[in-house]
């Protein structure tokens, strides 16, 4: 669209003023933020990026094709991680618990 007609049409009006900004200005921050008027103002669909790995705690923080593309000190860092993220997994996994006992009164802590 036409520079003109971008300032121009109603849509990019209606929805600069819902934000409380000109057309002018919102073109400005549309050019910042490498997007297109109507990206920015929304009345035009934005691309959607690729949906990153969602992290889980003690599981790798990257595929393996991704791990053999890292540099050594990122590589070091994630089997660092890897490593520790073992330790505590083994950590947790005990408790202690309460008994009283009804009969005698006794009262004791006992592992789990």
């Amino acid at each position: 669209m036409d520079m003109d007609m971008q300032i121009m049409d109603p849509r990019a009006r209606n929805n600069a003023a819902l934000m409380g900004i000109t057309v002018s200005e919102a073109k400005a921050l549309a050019n910042e933020a490498n997007m297109s008027l109507g990206q920015y103002l929304g009345y035009e669909d934005t691309p959607v990026g690729q949906i990153v790995r969602q992290y889980v705690q003690g599981q790798p923080l990257v595929s393996n094709e991704e791990l053999a593309r890292l540099s050594t000190h990122m590589r070091n860092l994630h089997e660092w991680y890897m490593s520790q993220a073992e330790k505590s997994i083994i950590k947790i996994g005990f408790r202690w618990t309460l008994e009283r006992s009804i009969t005698s009164n006794h009262t004791r802590y006992r592992f789990k």
